[in-house]
């Protein structure tokens, strides 16, 4: 693998729009690369050429796991690359790429012919932060330090997904940062830490943060558009009537597992729930006898629902805000709306909607 590795790292340093690069090893059986370019399609090429096509190829057989994620610039980046400043115009500019061809894997057509990802929303709330420092030999021990230390303080962040250092391409130290929300994200921002690091290393550090819009693969056994709380332990577990009565079911059941949690969020999961399951009824087709699967799962202060049914399988539409009055269809406008991350999984056994939301516990943080 770290031959692979290096081959890709030769093919990265002449691939065109390829604009930076670093492939990190972080011990004897991690490694992991960072490519920032400045074309998708060029990106896109690449992952097409003999070396990197062998390497997929052959993961299942070195690996115990292959993780991707793509990116786009996040809001907040500082310091330099090689001495170099440098910066995302795209980022400033609030340019993006959604003029590409939707995959169609990966997207749904909105009512009025536009496209909304669906992976993107399924991983919205995943902030990425990645920093780099290049110090000069002597210097290597103090560096790696500094990037100890800030890895400790957001490895112990309750919003940490994934945390991983290691030793970089040209001796640099790279550090890789994953949060779950963007409020841990503006923690991360906002420690000591990392004012320290950009502080003491002022020309060697260069560091930014990303906003996720796609993923394939998985990290040790995790999947972020699976959700964040996938695994999280279960609250409720039961099955709902396919009868008009079934959303005021999932409507009692949810207020007496969860009456502890902050009323105005919860009365969001509720509502959101509510249209999920009223869909369900109404839409997926499905016989007298059958079930609607209703699961709630918890961590820290996030909910997850997810509803499940055998229905059929159709092409989802997101309704535009005129359609808001009409008595069906607005479960996927509540969820585009009113909550940060959702999903939705189809399979031969049915299908799958989910969505997570912050809901405090009441009075939390009060003294």
């Amino acid at each position: 693998m770290l031959v692979g590795t290096k081959l890709i790292e030769r093919d990265l340093a002449t691939a065109p729009g390829c604009d930076r690069y670093a492939t990190v090893v972080t011990g004897p059986k991690e490694v992991w690369t960072l490519s920032i370019w400045r074309d998708p399609q060029e990106m896109r090429s690449f992952m097409r050429t003999r070396t990197h096509a062998g390497i997929m190829w052959n993961q299942p057989a070195w690996l115990e796991c292959y993780w991707g994620m793509r990116w786009s610039p996040g809001a907040a980046q500082a310091g330099r690359w090689e001495g170099r400043e440098w910066s995302f115009p795209s980022a400033a500019s609030g340019e993006d790429d959604s003029a590409e061809a939707p995959l169609p894997a990966l997207w749904m057509e909105a009512a009025l012919g536009q496209t909304v990802p669906v992976e993107r929303r399924a991983l919205a709330g995943a902030i990425g932060a990645t920093y780099r420092v290049k110090a000069p030999p002597w210097r290597v021990p103090a560096a790696l330090r500094d990037l100890r230390r800030l890895r400790r303080w957001a490895g112990a962040d309750p919003d940490a997904l994934t945390v991983s250092l290691g030793l970089g391409t040209r001796g640099a130290l790279c550090l890789l940062v994953i949060m779950g929300s963007p409020e841990g994200a503006r923690r991360l921002q906002e420690a000591a830490a990392h004012a320290h690091l950009l502080e003491r290393w002022r020309e060697l550090v260069w560091w930014s943060t990303w906003e996720a819009e796609s993923e394939f693969g998985q990290w040790k056994s995790r999947r972020l558009r699976e959700g964040q709380l996938h695994d999280a332990p279960l609250l409720l577990d039961v099955a709902l009537p396919v009868h008009p009565a079934a959303a005021g079911e999932a409507r009692g059941a949810l207020g007496a597992r969860l009456g502890a949690r902050d009323s105005a969020s919860l009365h969001t999961l509720m509502l959101v729930t509510t249209e999920l399951v009223t869909n369900s009824v109404r839409h997926a087709g499905l016989a007298a006898n059958d079930r609607i699967g209703l699961q709630v799962r918890s961590r820290d202060d996030w909910i997850r629902v997810d509803v499940v049914d055998r229905g059929r399988r159709f092409v989802p539409h997101v309704p535009t805000v005129r359609d808001i009055e009409e008595s069906s269809g607005r479960g996927l406008l509540f969820l585009d709306r009113m909550v940060e991350r959702w999903g939705i999984s189809q399979h031969a056994a049915g299908r799958r909607h989910w969505f997570e939301l912050r809901v405090p516990l009441e009075g939390l943080g009060e003294p």
